[in-house]
């Protein structure tokens, strides 16, 4: 099946101005300078309708002949499950990193359903700005499309609404976090093995390791290892390797959350006598189901502290 790819076209132009000036500066004036001939000519055009027509059709001939739209025509070849199910990709223009994102559409736009039967849109959220260095684009695309070929690989078992096992919403966040980046290792370690460079964004071990850092060092070898090493996974699997019972315990209990704040932490104070022992008293006046045999990490501990020594001297 054929993909329809439709660029917005306040996209095509800004991406055809910045790469046009781009060939200036490094003296290579003749194509830009065809264009604008091109672009003055259609300001002689009678009807206004007509006019913004031809502009649009003038940029997205230059941006074809620029080669910017084989940049997204190219990566499609590469991730077949995305051909075979993608009725039509969208790439429309955002203007900050924040707002970049990919989004499949399984039939109609907010439709919740995932079946593999209907009509199938992604859209492309992109900074016209990052046609500016192709092989960084490259890389994102690549990124993002092989966590697209994977929803649509009936092998990857994707849910768009799994059920995460936790027990509350902080614990549902932090699995959906570590999943995330198991997701990320996984699909990082097959664009190594294709030798397609990653993105500077997922240059993300050490993220992984504060995400898990409930693990042994060598637990999280082993993990990047094996990920390194898969061709098949499925999305159930990634979900269980992010739950940690650890991670859903508190430190009192064994685990690694601080009963205080909830996020995981490496250390904690689980001795309260001396200088601790009014903190405790602090930390008890605004929790009063908490003791000290539940612990705290440092951080709450150090921030108790503080207020102490701010309001008594």
């Amino acid at each position: 099946m054929a993909v329809e790819l439709r660029f917005d076209p306040a996209f095509v132009e800004e991406a055809v101005f910045l790469e046009l000036r781009r060939l200036r500066s490094a003296g290579h004036g003749e194509v830009a300078s065809s264009f604008h001939r091109e672009r003055e000519a259609v300001y002689e055009l009678p009807d206004a309708q007509q006019r913004d027509i031809a502009f649009q059709q003038l940029a997205h001939c230059t941006f074809e002949a620029l080669g910017l739209a084989e940049l997204f025509t190219a990566r499609l070849s590469e991730f077949p499950h995305v051909v075979a199910h993608v009725e039509l990709l969208v790439v429309r223009r955002v203007w900050n990193n924040k707002d970049e994102q990919v989004e499949l559409y399984i039939g109609q736009p907010g439709d919740a359903r995932l079946t593999l039967h209907v009509s199938t849109t992604l859209f492309i959220g992109l900074q016209a700005m990052r046609c500016l260095d192709r092989g960084k684009l490259t890389a994102f695309l690549r990124h993002e499309l092989m966590h697209v070929d994977d929803m649509l690989d009936p092998a990857f078992a994707y849910e768009p609404h799994p059920a995460f096992g936790g027990e509350c919403e902080t614990e549902h966040d932090l699995i959906r976090e570590r999943f995330r980046l198991l997701w990320n290792v996984w699909v990082a370690s097959r664009m190594r093995r294709h030798d397609w460079p990653l993105p500077e964004a997922e240059q993300h071990r050490r993220k992984l390791d504060r995400a898990f850092a409930s693990w042994q060092p060598r637990r999280r070898e082993a993990v990047l290892q094996d990920l390194g090493s898969r061709d098949r996974c499925t999305q159930r699997e990634l979900l269980d390797l992010a739950k940690d019972e650890r991670l859903t315990r508190m430190l009192g209990a064994g685990g690694v959350r601080c009963p205080l704040c909830h996020f995981p932490t490496r250390d904690g104070v689980r001795a309260w006598d001396g200088e601790w022992a009014p903190v405790a008293q602090a930390i008890q006046a605004d929790y009063p189901d908490w003791t000290p045999a539940h612990g705290a990490c440092v951080q709450c501990a150090e921030l108790y502290r503080t207020r102490l020594y701010a309001v008594h001297g």
